[in-house]
């Protein structure tokens, strides 16, 4: 356990040295955001956002509900992001304006907007979350004022992502406001946007990375952008008036 008590594991410490060692020694002025280390301020500009395992709790039980995570950020905005899924071998990537992908062992590309759904009508789920969330009394109460949508569980916040990327879940709801942290989130978004995604915070508002490690509020990724108030009042009467 961390000094936070949230979990952490050999594999955990390991992946980051290894990711953070090689990006400073190519990218010195960079900054460098990291779940298991202090933040590196850099002078170029430029961030990356790492979570060596996200969903080490997964990992821990031996499922195969965890990935590694490296966004890469200019100005603020995530321009490429990489989400690996070592159980797998595969991995999902995307750079800015060049789309998204994933990447099986095979070395076979699938193409995320090439299948691009007409209509959200055609995804599995209506909400992706995770576990937590649904335990919660607030959780149910959220999935309850959606008009109680088929829902399916991950535990990697970056995994749920690219259901959504892939057009399996119609959204996904973070679990709450301090839950989620930039490293969580970053490299998966630009994926989940270059598949035609909406990735923003619950009141509309635009995800950006300051060289900071923690989001304002909860997180909405949804294929359909116009639901975004609809799922914000749902979230916010289900915790007795949350203030945005």
């Amino acid at each position: 356990r961390k000094k936070d008590l949230t979990p952490v594991t050999l594999a955990d410490t390991i992946a980051n040295s290894y990711i953070t060692t090689f990006l400073r020694g190519y990218f010195p002025c960079d900054t460098i955001v990291s779940e298991e280390e202090e933040i590196i301020k850099g002078s170029s500009g430029r961030g990356w956002y790492i979570d060596p395992l996200d969903g080490t709790t997964g990992f821990g039980n031996h499922t195969d509900q965890f990935a590694v995570h490296i966004g890469f950020v200019v100005n603020s905005e995530p321009v490429m992001g990489i989400v690996y899924k070592p159980t797998t071998k595969e991995y999902y990537w995307a750079i800015k304006g060049r789309g998204a992908y994933r990447e099986s062992p095979t070395r076979e590309r699938l193409t995320f907007p090439s299948i691009r759904l007409p209509s959200t009508d055609n995804c599995e789920v209506g909400l992706i979350s995770d576990v937590s969330f649904l335990m919660s009394d607030a959780g149910r109460a959220t999935i309850k004022n959606l008009g109680d949508p088929k829902v399916d569980v991950s535990g990697s916040c970056g995994l749920r992502f690219m259901r959504v990327a892939e057009g399996f879940a119609e959204s996904n709801l973070s679990n709450c406001k301090g839950r989620a942290r930039t490293w969580d989130i970053c490299a998966p978004q630009i994926i989940a946007e270059e598949a035609g995604a909406t990735v923003a915070y619950l009141d509309g508002s635009v995800v950006r990375y300051n060289g900071d490690d923690r989001l304002t509020m909860p997180i909405i990724v949804t294929r359909d952008k116009s639901k975004i108030p609809f799922i914000r009042d749902a979230y916010a009467t289900a915790h007795g008036g949350y203030v945005f």
